[in-house]
């Protein structure tokens, strides 16, 4: 299932992002920590629609709560998610991105290797997979919204 994947990545990110001490990257992984939370509970509220056609079985199966229909709820910010999960994803992989560079960017004067650098390596590259992952469910919830659409 992706979204066991997404979230383990995200605590990597941020196990990795504490040990470069890094507070920007921090805060951003517990926002999209948040968002991904969002997503799964909204995913989950999609049950109390009724009867699902069984290729959700399939999106179920393969991506998790987050790839089936959302209904919003009452929690900040869950309207949203449920109504555009597309974006979700390309915001998530955008916030992401900003801490990533900033750790790319402290890294390069510390050359030749150090063991701060690495630091840094580590935690820009496990944000780098992070963003990509939300980028690979922002293109399968395309594909889902366009083979679903009647």
């Amino acid at each position: 299932m992706l979204d066991f994947g997404r979230i383990l990545a995200l605590l990597f990110a941020l196990l990795f992002s504490v040990r470069a001490r890094s507070a920007v990257a921090v805060v951003a992984v517990l926002v999209v920590g948040y968002v991904y939370y969002l997503e799964i509970a909204t995913g989950f509220g999609a049950r109390d629609r009724g009867s699902m056609p069984p290729q959700y079985a399939f999106v179920l199966a393969f991506l998790g709560p987050s790839g089936l229909p959302r209904s919003g709820g009452s929690l900040s910010l869950s309207r949203m998610v449920a109504a555009s999960p597309i974006v979700t994803q390309v915001c998530t992989a955008t916030i992401l991105a900003i801490p990533r560079t900033l750790l790319v960017r402290q890294s390069a004067p510390l050359r030749p290797e150090s063991d701060e650098a690495r630091r840094f390596d580590r935690a820009s590259l496990q944000l780098t997979l992070v963003i990509v992952l939300d980028l690979i469910i922002a293109a399968f919830d395309g594909m889902v919204q366009l083979l679903t659409r009647e």
